[in-house]
């Protein structure tokens, strides 16, 4: 009784003897990292907990250098400093040879894990580096740290962007997709679906400028992977990486960038930083789904996770407060998972377990401008909700919403059928997903073909003809509300749905309606 007590209470703190002593010079253009302590393969365990940490070959075959500290390089089996030289860009920082090492769960219990890099300021320089004064008592805004985990896409073996099939995504892959649309390059079937981030059958301009964002951590893959860059005075308590779930059995692999950034000053010169990396678990006690509305946010998540959501049904409400904007309620609209979903550009936000609110929780306007370019993805509605709204949730569920692909359809810009693509936590509902797909005058959603009608909403029949559960009261008055989806024929307006229910194809991006987004969890 007393070790079950225990377990349920434990924090399991992992220290890993990882020292990395960075010494810059930068009046003489580049930056040494030096290895000063040798890590050990640790394995800790509290009852039925167990994490594990591995930083050398045993791990992963693939990567010659697991393990091998930032900065240095191996000549003739000995590790010796190599040169790194400023960055003309952010995104450069991810041509050089990562910290890499592997985290794995040997118990029998699910944990979350975070991951933290704290510097040891005890450490004092001695030999050529007596004198060097560390890092951090006047430089710390420009000490950069990124880290990313490995997750492989699909059947592939390789993680999406990682175009050159080299184990990495980094700016290597990006200056292949460049070559590639100038006709430069070609690229092989593996590498078209590694290169198209945006899931759209097709690699271009598009895909570069997210895979970019993605590696500077602005914005995150259709895969829900983003590289979390981080100033290292900023870290809240040392975290680099947090709310990682890794499941008992399994593993993950994470890569470790630290750097300094290209605004730092010459008088850098003669300071290191020693930093030490933590891996902390908390294993996730198994609870059995009763109800959507009476569950803890952590029971449903972990239901969801499991697929053990007979315990909820589609139509299921909960109340949820969001401060300001006032408490309310959201509803399962969706469970299922066809094998559509599994299509090559289909939209992520009618499969699953999918949420949406049930009333509009505020009012906004799509664009600013009566202008419906670019259509759901460049909107400032996407902004306000992703935003505004996420930011409105409380930190036990926010932490909880999922990334999804989101698939809109587009105005008259684009080719007749063709879809504008994102990857968000909130989302407004399109047309296709409210009303039955097999009436002729949804041609105005260019994106029909890249989504389905909600479980919800087709278990309430929602046609043309029978619209009344598409109605959503503004405290307490039917009243419009937006949709993702820009009308087909024209380059100014959003659909919406109307007060009574009906959908309308001619209200005009700049005006203010209301506001009720989706979105998924797990």
């Amino acid at each position: 009784m007393y070790i079950d007590k225990l377990i349920k209470k434990e924090i399991i703190t992992l220290l890993v003897s990882v020292s990395l002593l960075v010494v810059i010079f930068i009046g003489v253009t580049y930056a040494k990292f030096l290895s000063i302590d040798n890590g050990k393969d640790t394995v800790i365990n509290v009852g039925d907990l167990s994490i594990s940490f591995c930083n050398d070959s045993n791990c992963d075959s693939t990567y010659s250098n697991i393990g091998q500290v930032i900065g240095t390089k191996v000549e003739n089996g000995v590790t010796v400093p190599a040169g790194i030289y400023p960055y003309s860009t952010e995104a450069e920082y991810s041509n050089a040879i990562p910290y890499i090492f592997k985290v794995r769960n040997t118990g029998t219990l699910d944990s979350t894990v975070k991951i933290k890099l704290k510097e040891d300021a005890t450490f004092v320089p001695s030999g050529d580096y007596v004198g060097y004064n560390r890092l951090t008592t006047k430089y710390a805004d420009h000490l950069k740290v990124a880290i990313r985990k490995r997750v492989l896409y699909k059947d592939t073996g390789y993680q999406l962007g990682d175009v050159n099939m080299d184990g990495f995504v980094n700016k290597k892959d990006i200056d292949i997709m460049h070559d590639y649309s100038l006709n430069k390059v070609e690229l092989n079937a593996t590498q078209m679906i590694l290169g198209d981030v945006d899931c759209n059958n097709n690699v271009n301009i598009a895909d570069i400028s997210r895979l970019l964002a993605s590696i500077l951590g602005i914005d995150v893959l259709s895969d829900g992977t983003v590289t979390n860059v981080s100033v290292f005075s900023t870290l809240e308590n040392n975290v680099i990486y947090s709310d990682d779930i890794i499941k008992a059995g399994e593993e993950a692999i994470y890569f470790i960038w630290l750097y300094l950034d290209n605004t730092t000053p010459n008088d850098a010169q003669k300071t290191f930083f020693v930093g030490n990396l933590d891996v902390v678990g908390e294993y996730i006690p198994k609870v059995s789904p009763v109800s959507f509305s009476t569950d803890s946010w952590d029971t449903i998540v972990n239901a969801v996770r499991e697929n053990n959501t007979d315990k909820y049904n589609v139509g299921d409400t909960k109340e949820i407060d969001l401060g300001d904007y006032g408490t309310h309620t959201v509803r399962i609209v969706n469970k299922s998972t066809p094998s559509e979903c599994s299509t090559q550009g289909f939209s992520q936000t009618a499969c699953g377990f999918v949420l949406e609110f049930t009333d509009i929780i505020t009012t906004h306007n799509i664009n600013d401008e009566i202008s419906s370019e670019g259509g759901f993805p460049s909107s400032v509605m996407r902004t306000f909700i992703n935003n505004d709204i996420y930011n409105a949730f409380p930190s036990g569920v926010k932490d909880q919403i999922a990334s999804t692909f989101v698939a809109s359809g587009a105005n008259k810009d684009y080719e007749e059928g063709e879809a504008v693509t994102s990857t968000d936590k909130l989302f407004l509902l399109s047309l296709s997903e409210i009303y039955s797909n097999d009436i002729e005058e949804l041609t105005s959603d260019g994106a029909i073909a890249f989504t389905r009608q909600l479980d919800y909403y087709a278990n309430k029949r929602v046609s043309t003809s029978n619209h009344s559960a598409a109605i959503k009261k503004y405290n307490g008055t039917n009243s419009v509300w937006w949709l993702r989806t820009a009308t087909s024929g024209s380059y100014s307006n959003f659909l919406s749905v109307l007060a009574d229910g009906t959908w309308n194809i001619t209200y005009s991006a700049d005006r203010v309606y209301g506001v009720s987004p989706a979105f998924k969890i797990g």
